[in-house]
């Protein structure tokens, strides 16, 4: 895998183009530092996203809300850029639009994967 700062720079271009796109390959990148044993570049493209995600842009609130859902599921999953405390704080603010929203679907999901 590449060096740290050109990772970093790639998915702060590519979350700022396209959030949901950029997730899937940041995710692949994820899995790639796990299995090769990087823990610390896994945790900082993991610290970045975090702390430039309410910069992001999406279509609308609802694609937000599950963009924070799938980001907290996988914060809340084993691994080298798991944070509980950071799982937690996206699935409130996914479920909060989700019950504000009256999305049966996705409110239950969310509230089934925050329990989990």
């Amino acid at each position: 895998m590449a060096g740290r700062e050109p990772l970093l720079r790639h998915f702060r271009d590519a979350f700022a183009a396209d959030p949901a796109s950029a997730y899937r390959e940041w995710f692949r990148a994820q899995e790639e530092l796990r299995d090769g044993e990087e823990a610390e570049t896994a945790r900082a493209l993991a610290d970045d996203l975090w702390d430039a995600r309410a910069g992001l842009g999406f279509a609308d609130a609802g694609a937000r809300a599950r963009f924070l859902h799938t980001l907290a599921v996988f914060l809340g999953s084993p691994g080298p850029a798991a944070s509980l405390s950071r799982a937690r704080e996206a699935f409130a603010e996914a479920l909060e639009h989700f019950e504000e929203d009256e999305d049966p679907g996705w409110t239950s999901r969310a509230a089934h994967n925050f329990a989990t």
